[in-house]
């Protein structure tokens, strides 16, 4: 079964903040809205520019895709992220840097992939709200449905996340989430995290403008009426107890993902090594074969030239030796054949019998 990834991935964080304790502590980070298919990226509602994506390993059983934009390309941070997609859980994790910060040296973000749902009810009410480290009385928050209002404005464009974590021992946990942003259309940012007490439906979260988000939770709401003194602090506690176990299951998942990647592209490495090297070797021994089917043609060839060459050699001197020898016979036939004419003539001169003596002439006489 193929990994499906949402056409927008949502993925509220956390932050590990190095420079303020050793301890592993984390805070409320940024939401992450992530389209895959058109390599968009969205950090608390603001557009990143010129992101990377890279598709780093894809099977039917995960998904790794990493992710990074750089403060110096216009954005309000810099990240180096890697996103992990298994059948039933979804997460990320990376470093992450506000502004023109340097990115950590170690990881310090992780998050869990939440689903966006239209508003059930379950936290329909009005919110007496507090604000600010000291949690100073403020106005009122009202939730009607898919209607949300803040200080009497109407808060537009704002996503309601449902996050259901199962943690390694089979706890589930379900964690309900709203966010609206200043790029919305809205006065300000903000995210509410909704905590179910013994006082009614409340809930904490940050609110803040521009685009550097608080470490700490200094927004929160109630719909009780009249609330003891330790209520905040407990509020806080639920949800910080909450957070963590999300938290936790984010980087215990984070980095489970991660080994696993890591394995499957090593064993895939080193079956493309293997295969790379079997082919390596096969073609060298074809090389190898030709080289020496090669030698051997040519070997062959050169031998049989020089047969040829010898055969052609022998085969002219013995023409020549004949030549030489029919030369030879011929001057000797010529010679005995002079010797014989010339026998033959001298035989001849002395076979002519030698003439008749001439006959006297008689004398004449005087008169």
């Amino acid at each position: 079964m193929a990994i499906v990834i949402q056409a927008a991935s949502f993925f509220p964080t956390s932050i590990r903040d190095f420079a303020v304790t050793d301890a592993e502590v984390y805070y409320p980070g940024p939401l992450l809205m992530v389209s895959f298919g058109h390599a968009q990226v969205y950090v608390n509602g603001e557009a990143i520019i010129k992101p990377t994506f890279t598709s780093v390993y894809d099977t039917a059983d995960l998904v790794w895709i990493s992710v990074s934009w750089q403060a110096a390309d216009g954005n309000g941070s810099s990240a180096a992220l890697e996103f992990y997609f298994m059948e039933g859980l979804s997460v990320v994790g990376g470093k992450y840097a506000i502004g023109a910060a340097s990115l950590p040296e170690k990881d310090n973000i992780s998050g869990v992939i939440a689903n966006p749902e239209t508003p059930s009810g379950l936290w329909d009410g009005t919110y007496n709200t507090f604000i600010g480290a000291d949690y100073k009385a403020d106005d009122v928050l009202v939730i009607e449905g898919q209607g949300l209002g803040y200080k009497s404005k109407t808060i537009h464009n704002h996503v309601y996340l449902v996050q259901v974590i199962t943690d390694e021992v089979g706890v589930t946990t379900t964690t309900y989430h709203t966010w609206w942003f200043q790029s919305g259309d809205n006065k300000q940012n903000a995210y509410l995290y909704y905590v179910s007490s013994e006082y009614g439906n409340s809930f904490v979260g940050q609110t803040w403008t521009g685009q550097v988000q608080p470490l700490e939770y200094n927004f929160s709401g109630s719909i009780a009426l009249e609330l003891p003194s330790n209520w905040m602090s407990d509020l806080i506690l639920e949800a910080e107890n909450a957070a963590k176990e999300v938290t936790d299951t984010a980087v215990d998942a984070y980095k489970d993902a991660r080994n696993a990647a890591k394995v499957a592209t090593d064993t895939a490495k080193n079956a493309a090594d293997e295969a790379a090297k079997a082919t390596t070797d096969s073609a060298k021994d074809a090389t190898d074969a030709a080289k020496d089917a090669t030698d051997a043609a040519i070997k062959a060839t050169t031998d049989a030239a020089k047969d040829s060459v010898d055969a052609a050699e022998k085969a002219a001197k013995d023409a020549a030796d004949a030549a030489k020898n029919a030369t030879d016979d011929a001057k000797n036939a010529s010679d005995n054949a002079k010797n014989a004419a010339d026998s033959a003539a001298k035989n001849s001169i002395d076979s002519i019998p030698p003439p008749p003596p001439m006959p006297k002439v008689p004398k004449i006489p005087k008169i």
